[in-house]
C-alpha cells in the first residue's frame, strides 16, 4: 500500500513542521494511506488527484480547508462526504473521475451534503443547482428507508401466526356445565343434526356410563324440556285411546288427522 510520508512532505514543501504547512500537492503518486495529513491542520489547499484514495475521513481535521482536488481517485460513496461537512471553510471541490461521479444525480447529492461550496468540478454552483439539490432526499436518507423497507420485509416473512387459546371462554362454557352434578352422568354433548325439525338450542347426549344411547333434545343440563315433555304425555295419551277405539271410530280420528294435515 503506497503510504503518504513525513520524507515525502517534506521535500515537496521545504518544511518540517507540518503544522505550518497551508499547501500540499501530492498529484499522480497512486497513493492510498494519507492519514499523516491529520497533523497539518494548517492547510487550505490540498491537491491529490491521480492517486487511489478511498475514503475521505482523513479531511475532517483540516478545519481552515478551501480548495480540495481530488480527480481520479476511487471514491464510491456519498457518505464519504459527511467526513467533509466539519470543512465548513471549504469552498472548492474536485471529485470528478471518480467512481462517485457517475452515479445518478451526483451534482445534486453532493451539493446537499455540502451547501457551503461555491464551485464543483470547476464550475460555479448556480442557484438552479441549489434549488434541485433542496428537492431531493439525500442519498444518507434514501438508504435508510430502503434499508428499513428490506428489515420489515424480513420481518414480515419471518412471522408466524400462534393461536392462543382464550382460557377465560373456555373456562365459561365447561364451568357451567359442571355445576350441576348430572353433567357427570350425562357425559359427552353432540350438537343435533341440521336435517331434524327440533330447536338447534338443544342437544342429543351420550350416557357413557350405561354404554347406550338416547335420542332425543335435552337442553345443556340433560334435561328435557317441559315442552317436550308435554308433547310425549299427549303421544302416550292417544296411543292408549287408539287401542280402545273400533273400525268407525278409527276412520273418524283419520279423517280428522287428515284434515289437520290439509291446514298444515
Amino acid at each position: 500500500m503506497a503510504t503518504l510520508t513525513r520524507e515525502m512532505i517534506v521535500k515537496k514543501s521545504q518544511n518540517y513542521n507540518l503544522d505550518t504547512i497551508t499547501q500540499l500537492n501530492m498529484w499522480g503518486q497512486y497513493l492510498q494511506n494519507i492519514s499523516i495529513i491529520r497533523e497539518m491542520v494548517s492547510l487550505t489547499s490540498v491537491t491529490f488527484s491521480k492517486n487511489q484514495i478511498k475514503s475521505l475521513k482523513d479531511f475532517q481535521y483540516l478545519s481552515k480547508l478551501k480548495q480540495l482536488s481530488l480527480k481520479d481517485n476511487l471514491i464510491n460513496d456519498f457518505k464519504e462526504l459527511n467526513y467533509l461537512k466539519p470543512c465548513t471553510q471549504l469552498r472548492e471541490l474536485w471529485l470528478e473521475q471518480n467512481p462517485i461521479s457517475s452515479k445518478p444525480g451526483y451534482r445534486y447529492i453532493v451539493i446537499r451534503y455540502l451547501p457551503f461550496l461555491s464551485k464543483l468540478d470547476n464550475i460555479e454552483i448556480s442557484d438552479d443547482d441549489r434549488e434541485g439539490a433542496s428537492q431531493i432526499e439525500s442519498f444518507e436518507n434514501r438508504e435508510k428507508i430502503k434499508n428499513n423497507y428490506k428489515n420489515d420485509k424480513n420481518d414480515f416473512k419471518n412471522f408466524k401466526y400462534e393461536k392462543k387459546e382464550n382460557p377465560y371462554q373456555r373456562d365459561l362454557i365447561y364451568d357451567r356445565r359442571r355445576q350441576d352434578k348430572k353433567y357427570d352422568n350425562v357425559g359427552m354433548y353432540n350438537k343435533i343434526p341440521s336435517d331434524r325439525n327440533v330447536n338447534n338450542d338443544y342437544y342429543y347426549y351420550e350416557n357413557q356410563n350405561r354404554g347406550n344411547y338416547r335420542n332425543g333434545p335435552f337442553d345443556y343440563r340433560g334435561n328435557r324440556p317441559q315442552s317436550q315433555e308435554r308433547n310425549v304425555g299427549v303421544m302416550n295419551s292417544i296411543s292408549i285411546l287408539l287401542k280402545d277405539m273400533n273400525r268407525d271410530e278409527l276412520k273418524y280420528i283419520l279423517n280428522e288427522i287428515n284434515k289437520k294435515i290439509d291446514m298444515i
